[in-house]
């Protein structure tokens, strides 16, 4: 059995345990379906990870009181599942939500928020919306630039507001931009990173 196979047999034998115990409804098997539904989706099973993270959806927003945080996170996720889908109009409209929960329940530098931010705006600048990515872009890399904790996300987010950067033609601060990126990446060890820094960077020079 791989470990695909035992991650999702783990989370479905959790779900029968939980129901059991607590019935149909509870903010533990909602997680739980969330959890399931994000492993579809990592598969690449788009329509099996569209069914339960609804299901995960519809139950957080029965056993909690929205807004909510754990509601704005599988917005988010089905925002994600959305873009994968091809169904760009909902992805926005998921993005936005998602991003508009976080707002109403986290204070307003929270990195939650950042990172959903960031998840929008990288949706707007796949869309070839620029214009409106890099306000989004730019408030996500203000917020994650200061939590070193996850670098990974501050990376990426580096990433893509200095391609957007670019993309406008303000080549100096795309730099800049990108230059933290490249920093963080070789203090980390974050290779592909690294690489995908390095080419926008290249991008940029002799601009």
């Amino acid at each position: 059995m791989g470990r695909f196979d035992e991650a999702e047999q783990h989370l479905r034998e959790a779900l029968r345990m939980r129901r059991a115990l607590q019935g149909p409804e509870h903010p533990d098997i909602a997680g739980l379906l969330h959890n399931l539904g994000a492993l579809y989706w990592d598969q690449g099973q788009l329509a099996r990870a569209d069914s339960v993270l609804r299901e995960a959806l519809a139950m957080k927003r029965t056993v909690y009181d929205p807004p909510h945080v754990k509601v704005a996170l599988t917005l988010k996720q089905l925002a994600l599942l959305r873009e994968t889908q091809g169904r760009t109009e909902e992805a926005g409209a998921r993005h936005r939500a998602a991003v508009a929960m976080y707002e109403t329940v986290r204070p307003t530098e929270h990195p939650a928020i950042a990172r959903a931010r960031f998840a929008y705006g990288r949706f707007l600048l796949d869309q070839g919306r620029v214009d409106a990515a890099r306000p989004v872009l730019r408030s996500a890399h203000h917020v994650l630039s200061d939590t070193p904790a996850n670098p990974e996300a501050t990376i990426q987010t580096a990433l893509n507001y200095g391609q957007c950067l670019t993309r406008l033609g303000q080549y100096q601060k795309a730099n800049a931009v990108l230059e933290e990126g490249r920093t963080l990446a070789e203090t980390h060890g974050r290779q592909e990173a690294l690489q995908e820094v390095q080419t926008a960077l290249a991008a940029v020079e002799g601009k």
